[in-house]
């Protein structure tokens, strides 16, 4: 499965209420590489009700982890959610 069918998944699930399968497709998502250059929920704002969730919040630090060290790569500055 593509990370943007994971992503799309999950935010179906968010909207059901069905926050830990939610939460289990995001992480997929990000393992397959999904990456926003922010929080999730300012991308794609139906996962906004996961905000304060310590799972997705670790969810969103592992993702930005990721793309602060592809940037340091390419000699970026850091980004911060």
């Amino acid at each position: 499965r593509s990370q943007q069918f994971l992503v799309t998944l999950a935010a179906y699930h968010v909207m059901k209420g069905e926050h830990d399968q939610a939460l289990s497709l995001l992480s997929e998502a990000i393992d397959r590489g999904f990456i926003t250059s922010t929080k999730i929920s300012r991308e794609l704002p139906f996962f906004q009700e996961l905000d304060g969730n310590p799972e997705y919040e670790a969810l969103q630090t592992r993702m930005i982890e990721r793309l602060n060290r592809e940037r340091q790569k390419l000699g970026l500055e850091p980004v911060s959610v």
